[in-house]
C-alpha cells in the first residue's frame, strides 16, 4: 500500500501507523504531544494524576470535548487531532500521566504540564503555553 503524503501534523497523526520500534520518537511526535498538552483533561478525567495514568483512547468521549478545548482559538482543529492521536495504532497505547494546570491571576501564575508515557523507557512531558486567559 503506498503511504499517503504528510502535509501537517494532523495527517501525520492520521496516517504514520508505524511503530515507535520501527521509526524513533521524532520532532513530528513531539510536536502532536505538545498540541495534545492544550487539552484541559486534569479535571476532567480520574487517574490522570497518577503514575497508573489514563490510556490516550479515554479521550473519545465526546461529551468531555467542549470542556477539554475550552479556552483554546482551534476547538475543531484540537478535535480532530484528539481523534486521529486516539485512533493511530503509533499512538493509541500511549497512558496520560501527571497532569497539572496551575491558574492563579492574582500572583500572575499560569503553569500546565503533561507526562505522555508510550513504554516503561520512552516518556515526553508536554507543557501548554498561553491560553485565552492571558494570565
Amino acid at each position: 500500500m503506498k503511504e499517503k503524503p504528510i502535509d501537517s501534523i494532523l495527517s501525520y497523526a492520521r496516517h504514520c501507523f508505524t511503530s515507535f520500534d520501527e521509526l524513533p520518537f521524532n520532532v513530528i511526535d513531539a510536536t502532536i504531544c505538545c498540541q495534545m498538552a492544550y487539552l484541559f483533561i486534569e479535571e476532567n478525567f480520574e487517574n490522570n494524576f497518577s503514575d497508573q495514568g489514563m490510556p490516550v483512547w479515554q479521550l473519545l468521549r465526546a461529551e468531555q470535548f467542549t470542556e477539554m478545548c475550552r479556552a483554546l482559538p482551534a476547538e475543531q482543529e484540537l478535535t480532530d487531532m484528539i481523534f486521529a492521536f486516539a485512533a493511530s495504532p503509533r499512538y493509541r497505547g500511549v497512558r496520560i500521566k501527571y497532569c497539572r494546570n496551575e491558574l492563579d491571576p492574582s500572583i500572575s501564575l499560569q503553569f500546565s504540564g503533561v507526562v505522555y508515557s508510550f513504554s516503561d523507557t520512552l516518556h515526553f512531558i508536554g507543557f501548554r503555553g498561553t491560553d485565552k486567559s492571558m494570565v
